[in-house]
Parts: C-alpha cells; sequence; structure tokens
C-alpha cells in the first residue's frame, strides 16, 4: 500500500526517496526489536512482559491511524459543508 500511496499523493520523480524516509523507521525497529526484546526477556526471566510491550506498541499506530482517518472524515465533512454554503 506504501508503494502506491507515494506515487499517488507526491510525486513520481521523488518516489524513490520518499519511499526509502517511509521505510527507514520501520527497518530501524526491526532491527532493534529482537535486541530490546532479549533485554525485557533477560531481565524479567519470562516472555510474558515481552508480548505485553509488543502489544502496547502494536496498539499506538492502530489508534493513530483510527484517529487520522476520523479527522479526515470530519475534515471532508466540514469542506463539503463549506462548498454547499458559498454555492
Amino acid at each position: 500500500m506504501r508503494g502506491i500511496i507515494v506515487q499517488h499523493i507526491l510525486w513520481t520523480e521523488g518516489y524513490g526517496a520518499v519511499s526509502g524516509l517511509l521505510s527507514m523507521p520501520s527497518n530501524i525497529a526491526k532491527g532493534i526489536a529482537p535486541i530490546f526484546a532479549a533485554a525485557i526477556w533477560t531481565m524479567h526471566g519470562n516472555y510474558l512482559p515481552v508480548e505485553w510491550v509488543v502489544l502496547s506498541v502494536s496498539l499506538v499506530p492502530a489508534c493513530a491511524f483510527v484517529f487520522v482517518v476520523r479527522s479526515a472524515a470530519d475534515t471532508s465533512t466540514k469542506v463539503t459543508a463549506r462548498e454547499r454554503s458559498t454555492s
């Protein structure tokens, strides 16, 4: 999906640079995650805290996605209402 959105929303000329910048945080997280999981597991001697951290970290982008979708819906509704009132 990211590959299509970058080209559709932004521009075609800078596709590679923008796509690379968007994937950088994900790649860094993928590299660091096993180290942090091992550290948490070592500190607690149990894998359950690792699962709670993964769940918590996974909920952050899910909540952000819901927030952005609702905000976009509110904005489009307001813009449509303004367009109707000016015409």
